[in-house]
C-alpha cells in the first residue's frame, strides 16, 4: 500500500508519544477513570439545575429579560395554578368547585397566599357603590329629567307635585310627558361591567355552566421550581382525594396556569432526557457491537467516550453552571457526535490488527493515520459550536461553549484514553481479532454500487443540484417559526396545562395572565394608559391589545360631585313623594338611588381581590397597568381562521404597541411578561442566526484549506459539505419546514459535523497514495457511515420528545446528516471514478492518437 510518508520529526513525535501511552497506559486509564467520576458527580449537579425558563435563553442584556428581573423584584403572587372543572350537570360541577376551592384554601401560607373562585365580594362592593361608577354627566341628565317630570306631574295636578317647594308658579311644564332612556343607561353600564356580568351567580364558570374554574396563587416571593411543583402535587392530590367521578359520572378535571406549565415543560424534559439517554445508549452499543465484531473493543471505545462526556459536563458546571432549554440536551448530542472520533481510531486499529500486526506496531500506524483527520473534524465541529458562541442569544452561546468543549475532550480522551484502555486490553489478552478477516459487508457493498453506478449516481446528483437551488429560494424570513404553540410541550398542548388553559381562556374570556408595566412614580401610570389607548383607537379592530387596568380604573372618578348631585335629586324626592310613584317609576328609584349614605373610596377601599393584582412586595399600590392581548377572534391566520396569540408576529405587535407607549409617555418604566420575551427572541434569532452560520462556513472553510492545501482534496471536501447543505436547504424548502430558537443551531452545526465524513473519506485516499476511491470506501467508509449512523442516533432520539422544539431540532439535524453523509459516501465518489473514467478514456485516446501521428 502506497502511504504519503509523514516527516521524519512527526514519525518520531508520533512513536515517543505511543511509548508514553504504552508505559503509562495504567496511570492514564487511573486518571481517566477519577476524572470522569469527578466530572461525573459534577455533570449530575449540572442536570440538577435545568432552568426551562425563557428568558434563560435570552442575552441578560435583552431589555425584556432586564425589565423582568426589575419586575420580578417589586411584583409577586400573581403565579397561578387553574383547577378546570367539567360537566354537563352544572350542580355536580358547582359543589365540586366549592368542595376543591375549600381545600386549596386550607393549604399553609406558605405555599397558597390566596384562593379564588368567584367575584361574590367584588360583586357586593360594587352593587353597594355602583351609583359612583355612572358618570357625572349622566346623573346631571338623570337630575334633569326628575325636574322635568315634577313639571310635567305638577301641571297636570298629578300629587307628584304636592309640596314641591322648587316649582314657582311661573314654571312652564313641557306639553307632553318627559322622556328618558333607563334602558340604554344600564345597557351601557351592563357593558362596562361585562367582566362580571359574564358570572350569573358569581362563581367563575362557563356561561353554559359545564366549566367551573379555581384560581389558587403562590405566594408574592416564591418563584422557584420546587414550590411550584409542590403546590402542583397538592392541588392534584386534593382532586384525587375528592374523586370527582363520585360528584357526577361524567366529571372531569385538569390544570393550567403558570404554576402547571412550569411543572409540565419541567417534567416533560426530564422525561424526554431519559428516554433520549437510554435510546442513545443501547442502539449505538448495539450498533458499534455489530460494526467491530468485538465486544472489549466497544467497551474501551464506550469507556473512553463516557471519560470525555463526563469531563464535559463536569466542567460545564464550572463554566456555565446550570443547562437551559437548548442545552438540556446534549448529553445525547455530544455521545453522538462525540463518539466519531474513537470510532475512526479503533476502525484503523482493529484493521490494523486484522491484517497481522500486533498492537505495538498497530498502535502508531492507527494513530498517525486518523489523527490528522479526525483533529481537523474536532477542530470544525468546535468551530461550528463556536459561531454559536459569537453570538449574544444565551440559547446559542452555552450551547456552543458545552458542545465545542464536548468535541475537544473527546477527541482527546479517544486519542488518551482509548489507546490507553486497548493497550490495557492487549496486555490482558483480551483483543483477539481475526487475522485476514475483512470489512464490513456493508462498506463492501456500497463501494461496489459506487463504482458500478457512478454514471446515474451522477447524472442523480446534477439534476438534484439544480432541483434544490430551486426549492432553496423558497426559503425567506418567512421561515422562520412564528406559532409558538409548535414549540410547546405536545402531551400539554393535547391534554395537559395547554389544553386545559384554552378552556380558562373561555370561562373568563380574556387570557389571565396580564403583561405588567411598572413604574417608578404613580402618576405615571395615566400617562401610559392615556398613550396605549391611543394606540388601540389608532389600530382600531385590528389591534392586538383587548383591555387596559390601572388600580384608578376600579376607583370612580369625581366622586364629590356625583354625591352632591345624587343629594340633590333625593330631596326632589322625598320619601312621601316616591311612596305616590307608580310601581315602574318606584322600580327605577330603587335601582338607581342608593339608600345608604355615599363615602369617597380610595383604592384601599378596594376588595382585596382587585387590590392583590396590583400589589407590590412592599405593599405599594398604584404603580402599574396590566395589559391584557387581544383573543383570537379578530385578527386571521391562514385560510381566514382565527390566529392565536401564540402567532409570534402578533407577539411582536403586541410588545412593540407596549415599548412605543412607554416612550411616548416618556417616564421610566419596566415591561414583564411572555410577549415582550418572545419578540425579543424572534428577533435574536433573526439577528444573530446568518452571522452564526456565516461564521461557522467560513471557519470550517478556512480550515480545510489551511489542512489540505492541495486544490483537488480541499475542493472535493468543501463540495461534498456544500452538496450535503445544498440538499438540507432544499428539502427544507421543499417541505416548508421552519426555523426557531432550538433547530436553527442544527444549520451551522451541520456544517462542523458533515465535513467530517468528506474529510475522512478524503484524507484517506490521500493516505492510500490515490489508489482507488472504491477501496477507500470499502476501508474506511463503513467506519464513516458508522460514525453519522451514531449521530443521527443521538439526533434522532430528540424525535421522540415530548417538546416539539427539540422534535423541529432533531428532525432538521438528522436532514443534514443524512445529506452531508449521502454527498460524501455516495455523490462526489460517484463524480470521482465518473469523472476519472472519462479522463483515463480520455489520456487513453491521446496516447492512441499519438502513436498513430
Amino acid at each position: 500500500m502506497m502511504h504519503r510518508k509523514p516527516a521524519l520529526g512527526s514519525v518520531f513525535l508520533l512513536y515517543r508519544y505511543c511509548a508514553w501511552l504504552d508505559r503509562w497506559h495504567r496511570g492514564i486509564v487511573l486518571m481517566s477513570l477519577v476524572g470522569a467520576i469527578v466530572g461525573g458527580f459534577y455533570s449530575v449537579k449540572l442536570y440538577q439545575n435545568l432552568r426551562t425558563d425563557m428568558e434563560e435563553l435570552l442575552p441578560a442584556s435583552a431589555q425584556s429579560v432586564k425589565d423582568l428581573k426589575a419586575v420580578s423584584g417589586r411584583v409577586g403572587g400573581l403565579n397561578h395554578i387553574s383547577v378546570i372543572i367539567e360537566s354537563d350537570d352544572r350542580e355536580a360541577g358547582h359543589r365540586l368547585e366549592l368542595a376543591v376551592a375549600a381545600r386549596l384554601r386550607g393549604l399553609p401560607p406558605t405555599l397558597v397566599a390566596r384562593v379564588k373562585d368567584s367575584i361574590t365580594d367584588e360583586r357586593a362592593f360594587f352593587e353597594k357603590n355602583k351609583a359612583l361608577y355612572i358618570d357625572t354627566a349622566d346623573w346631571k341628565d338623570v337630575e334633569r329629567y326628575v325636574h322635568e317630570r315634577i313639571r310635567h306631574e305638577k301641571k297636570r295636578k298629578n300629587p307628584f307635585s304636592l309640596g314641591l317647594d322648587d316649582e314657582s308658579d311661573d314654571d312652564k311644564a313641557p306639553s307632553k310627558k318627559p322622556e328618558f332612556d333607563f334602558e340604554a343607561l344600564k345597557k351601557k353600564y351592563a357593558q362596562r361591567t361585562s367582566g362580571t356580568d359574564k358570572f350569573p351567580n358569581g362563581f367563575f364558570e362557563s356561561r353554559d355552566g359545564k366549566t367551573h374554574v379555581v384560581l389558587a396563587f403562590l405566594p408574592g416571593k416564591v418563584t422557584d421550581i420546587s414550590s411550584n411543583e409542590r403546590l402542583s402535587v397538592a392541588a392534584h392530590e386534593i382532586v384525587e382525594k375528592l374523586n370527582p367521578r363520585s360528584y357526577a359520572p361524567d366529571m372531569s378535571v385538569g390544570f393550567s396556569g403558570d404554576v402547571q406549565n412550569v411543572v409540565e415543560e419541567q417534567r416533560g424534559l426530564v422525561a424526554d432526557l431519559v428516554k433520549s439517554f437510554v435510546i442513545v445508549t443501547v442502539l449505538v452499543g448495539c450498533l458499534l457491537i455489530v460494526f467491530f465484531r468485538s465486544f472489549v473493543g466497544v467497551y474501551a471505545l464506550c469507556a473512553s467516550l463516557f471519560a470525555g462526556t463526563a469531563w464535559t459536563f463536569g466542567l460545564s458546571y464550572a463554566l456555565v453552571g446550570y443547562l437551559n432549554a437548548n442545552t438540556a440536551f446534549l448529553g445525547s448530542i455530544v455521545i453522538g457526535n462525540g463518539i466519531n472520533f474513537g470510532i475512526i481510531f479503533l476502525a484503523r486499529y482493529l484493521e490494523e490488527r486484522r491484517r497481522g500486526l500486533i498492537g505495538p506496531e498497530a498502535l502508531p500506524r492507527s494513530v498517525g493515520f486518523t489523527v490528522q483527520a479526525t483533529w481537523t473534524a474536532a477542530i470544525a465541529a468546535g468551530l461550528s459550536y463556536g459561531s454559536l458562541v459569537i453570538t449574544d442569544f444565551r440559547g446559542f452561546n452555552q450551547f456552543g461553549i458545552i458542545g465545542g468543549l464536548g468535541m475537544f475532550l473527546c477527541w482527546l480522551s479517544s486519542f488518551v484514553t482509548l489507546p490507553a484502555m486497548l493497550i490495557w486490553i492487549e496486555n490482558l489478552g483480551w483483543l483477539r481479532p481475526r487475522v485476514g478477516e475483512g470489512s464490513p459487508i456493508f462498506a463492501r457493498l456500497v463501494s461496489r454500487f459506487v463504482v458500478r453506478a457512478n454514471k446515474p449516481i451522477t447524472i442523480l446528483t446534477l439534476m438534484s443540484i439544480v432541483l434544490a437551488g430551486a426549492m432553496l429560494s423558497r426559503l425567506s424570513r418567512d421561515t422562520l417559526e412564528s406559532d409558538f404553540s409548535k414549540l410547546r410541550n405536545k402531551d400539554s398542548i393535547l391534554h395537559g396545562s395547554g389544553f386545559w388553559g384554552e378552556k380558562v381562556d373561555r370561562v373568563f374570556e380574556r387570557y389571565l395572565t396580564p403583561t405588567i408595566i411598572l413604574t417608578t412614580d404613580a402618576r405615571d401610570t395615566s400617562k401610559i394608559a392615556d398613550a396605549l389607548t391611543e394606540t388601540m383607537k389608532r389600530d382600531g379592530d385590528n389591534t392586538p391589545i383587548s383591555d387596559i387596568k390601572r388600580v384608578e380604573d376600579f376607583v370612580p372618578v369625581e366622586q364629590s360631585r356625583k354625591i352632591k348631585i345624587i343629594g340633590d335629586i333625593k330631596k326632589l324626592l322625598p320619601p312621601r313623594i316616591i311612596a305616590q310613584l307608580s310601581a315602574e317609576d318606584h322600580k327605577l328609584v330603587d335601582e338607581l338611588l342608593p339608600k345608604e349614605e355615599l363615602n369617597v373610596l380610595a383604592p384601599a377601599d378596594l376588595p382585596e381581590g382587585i387590590l392583590a393584582n396590583f400589589r407590590e412586595l412592599d405593599g405599594t399600590v398604584g404603580r402599574m397597568v396590566h395589559i391584557y392581548p387581544k383573543l383570537p377572534t379578530a385578527v386571521s391566520g391562514k385560510n381566514g381562521e382565527p390566529a392565536g396569540f401564540w402567532d409570534g408576529k402578533e407577539v411582536i405587535r403586541f410588545a412593540e404597541r407596549l415599548r412605543e407607549a412607554v416612550r411616548v409617555a416618556g417616564v421610566g418604566a419596566a415591561i414583564a411578561g411572555q410577549p415582550p420575551l418572545s419578540a425579543d427572541m424572534i428577533s435574536a434569532i433573526a439577528n444573530d442566526g446568518p452571522k452564526a452560520t456565516a461564521f461557522a462556513f467560513l471557519a470550517v472553510m478556512l480550515l480545510v484549506v489551511f489542512i489540505f492545501p492541495s486544490w483537488q482534496l480541499s475542493r472535493s471536501i468543501l463540495g461534498a459539505l456544500v452538496l450535503g447543505v445544498l440538499w438540507m436547504g432544499g428539502v427544507m424548502g421543499a417541505f416548508h419546514l421552519k426555523i426557531n430558537f432550538l433547530n436553527f443551531i442544527a444549520l451551522p452545526i451541520t456544517f462542523g459535523i458533515g465535513v467530517d465524513y468528506a474529510v475522512n473519506i478524503f484524507s484517506r485516499y490521500r493516505l492510500d497514495g490515490a489508489r482507488s476511491i472504491a477501496s477507500v470506501i470499502e476501508n474506511t467508509g463503513g467506519a464513516v457511515v458508522l460514525c453519522s449512523c451514531t449521530t443521527i442516533i443521538g439526533y434522532a432520539s430528540l424525535l421522540i420528545a415530548g417538546s416539539q422544539a427539540f422534535v423541529s431540532f432533531g428532525m432538521l439535524a438528522v436532514l443534514g446528516e443524512v445529506t452531508c453523509i449521502s454527498a460524501a459516501i455516495f455523490a462526489f465518489p460517484a463524480m470521482w471514478a465518473f469523472f476519472g473514467e472519462r479522463r483515463k478514456t480520455a489520456r487513453a485516446s491521446n496516447d492512441v492518437f499519438a502513436k498513430l501521428s
